[in-house]
């Protein structure tokens, strides 16, 4: 707009509304669970899960996050997850960081199905794939991604 590029009108079509919506609800959820303690529930729920071992409810937020990434936007995922794996850490008593850089992998490990990136999309019409291709060969590779990712964290971290 600035250097005239494009008009206001232009620039107003060019934004895409229903991304900016669901980003915009994640993060308004996201910060709903934080404020009602319902992220420090649910945190509760995962560590009496795991027993309060740090790599069990690592890998366990991993695997919860890398669902629910593959049926809401990662952006999505990440503000809903966010509260949930920051309390846990804390709670520990472990730093947050090695946590949450796990969330971030996870969240962006989407391979199971056409609507969880949409890059997947992209190619699932003209490439004239099925919805079982993704889940055939996207779960080994979510799986060695997701292993590699947690055994990094682990060993730089060391948790």
């Amino acid at each position: 707009l600035v250097f005239g590029c494009c008009s206001p009108t232009q620039a107003m079509n060019a934004i895409n509304w229903k991304i900016l919506i669901s980003l915009g609800g994640g993060l308004a959820l996201g910060t709903a669970l934080q404020k009602t303690g319902l992220a420090h529930q649910m945190a509760m729920g995962v560590l009496d899960f795991c027993g309060g071992q740090p790599l069990l409810v690592m890998i366990s937020l991993c695997l919860i996050a890398a669902i629910v990434t593959e049926f809401v936007s990662n952006s999505s995922a990440i503000a809903l997850m966010f509260p949930i794996v920051y309390e846990a850490a804390v709670d520990m008593g472990c730093n947050p960081l090695p946590f949450v850089i796990a969330l971030l992998l996870a969240v962006n490990d989407a391979f199971l199905t056409p609507i969880s990136s949409p890059l997947n999309l992209l190619v699932y019409g003209p490439g004239g794939y099925r919805a079982t291709d993704y889940l055939r060969i996207g779960l080994p590779v979510k799986i060695a991604y997701l292993t590699t990712a947690i055994i990094t964290i682990f060993l730089l971290y060391d948790i």
